[in-house]
């Protein structure tokens, strides 16, 4: 028998409201999970900035310091909009006429759970990265210095192969040994960064992944009062090309934020 045959018209009716019942249901259940996910996000933003509650979603969104080419400011300002739709707009339960999809409710709670394990090395590190070559003078690293405010340079060979890091602190030891050689000769113009990285000095620098939390990050310095900075490749070591830096400075600077 066919599915609806031999039933009387009443039974169908029963069925139909009944069916519409549970989708209204289902739909409720998760316009509440979307509430609650987004609840949880706003309230992780308001912690993590010591924000009163008188500080609109839109100013916690724009004041956090999101990721490089990060996508989840117009996810969430789309989110925010819905959000006041169904706490300013719907005044029934019944009344659901735009229900966020699953995607959209697991998206919210992997950011939160994001904010809450704090950002990555990858989200802050400075690039692209200026990089010398051994080659290359110490008139325009100083140069550099002088123009970018840049205090640490990764050297590579041509082929691509890591040597070392020069630093200030770097130069200024080797101008420190090598000063009465550089007054006789008079040849500062000449000497190549080659020269700088061949003289013993501590290690300045680790490799680390782009995945690497901060934390993790500002203990490498704490750790080590030689760390001025860690270079960051896909695979947390030389091998791999440099895809950016991040240095004492931007340690600092996190934990001024509260990192």
């Amino acid at each position: 028998m066919e599915k609806g045959k031999g039933m009387t018209a009443e039974v169908r009716i029963a069925n139909f409201i009944s069916s519409q019942a549970e989708l209204r249901n289902e739909a409720i259940a998760q316009v509440e999970e979307f509430k609650r996910a987004f609840n949880a996000l706003e309230n992780q933003l308001r912690l993590m900035q010591k924000a009163q509650s008188a500080v609109r979603f839109e100013q916690l969104l724009g004041n956090h310091k999101w990721p490089n080419h990060s996508d989840s400011i117009p996810f969430l300002q789309r989110c925010g909009n819905l959000r006041n739709f169904y706490s300013h707009g719907q005044t029934q339960a019944a009344d659901i006429y735009a229900v966020p999809m699953e995607g959209v409710v697991v998206r919210l709670k992997r950011i939160t759970q994001e904010l809450q394990a704090g950002p990555k090395v990858g989200d802050r590190m400075a690039h692209p990265v200026l990089t010398f070559r051994p080659e290359t003078t110490l008139m325009e690293a100083l140069d550099a210095i002088d123009e970018r405010q840049f205090s640490q340079f990764p050297i590579y060979t041509d082929a691509g192969r890591f040597r070392d890091v020069v630093t200030e602190s770097r130069i200024t030891t080797w101008l420190a040994k090598e000063r009465w050689r550089i007054v006789k000769t008079l040849k500062f113009q000449s000497v190549k960064l080659g020269s700088i990285i061949s003289i013993s000095a501590p290690k300045c620098y680790e490799f680390v992944r782009p995945d690497m939390a901060i934390r993790g990050a500002i203990l490498k310095f704490s750790g080590n009062p030689y760390t001025e900075v860690l270079l960051v490749t896909e695979t947390g070591n030389g091998n791999s090309p440099l895809l950016g830096i991040f240095t004492l400075w931007d340690a600092k600077q996190c934990i001024d934020e509260g990192y």
